[in-house]
């Protein structure tokens, strides 16, 4: 029996962690609402660091423990989204990052939803490595924005931050195309 919950602890565990990642927005989205502060922002900034991280390590843990689940590839995914999405708007809206990468990335990032859903296609292994550190560049842009948010002493982030969400945004139309491509060749059924 102890066994038996072992187990299920085990399969479970990759999922749990990218259920934090997702429990981890409203975190951030009260720290955007209540306080316009120094404490807040690095409050954020962990948050976020935190969240990201868990999507390294969801993955990692799921193939390491032989634990992947059909939940889990669904969930992973829409996860890194809702993340990287609702910290976007956050960011555009309180600390005046420009619109434009981050109406890309989210448009992108809608259109692939989309794809995935109604076509049955698979991407080269290629396209996965990129559209991985397309993701981690995002949450390393992100992340850099929200430390260059705290003032003057650290504000070489924030202008890394920019140079890191421009770069997130083409190496996330380039992979975009490259899901589009992907799907030239699918034939749908009506």
């Amino acid at each position: 029996m102890q066994n038996n919950n072992a187990e299920k602890v085990i399969k479970y565990f990759p999922n749990t962690l990218t259920s934090l990642r997702i429990a981890a927005i409203p975190l951030i989205i009260v720290c955007f609402y209540v306080e316009q502060s120094l404490w807040s922002r690095r409050v954020c900034a962990t948050i976020f660091l935190f969240a990201s991280i868990t999507d390294f390590f969801d993955g990692f843990f799921a193939r390491k423990l032989k634990a992947q689940t059909k939940l889990g590839k669904v969930l992973d995914p829409l996860a890194d989204k809702l993340l990287v999405g609702s910290t976007l708007i956050l960011l555009v809206k309180f600390l005046d990052v420009c619109a434009i990468p981050c109406i890309l990335i989210l448009c992108r990032e809608f259109m692939v939803s989309g794809i995935r859903e109604f076509t049955p296609f698979k991407v080269s292994h290629g396209v996965q490595i990129l559209s991985k550190i397309k993701t981690c560049l995002q949450m390393t842009a992100i992340f850099l924005l929200l430390l260059g948010s705290q003032g003057s002493k650290i504000q070489i982030m924030n202008e890394l931050g920019i140079v890191a969400i421009w770069t997130a945004a083409v190496l996330t139309i380039i992979t975009g195309v490259f899901y589009l491509f992907a799907t030239n060749n699918v034939t749908y059924d009506e």
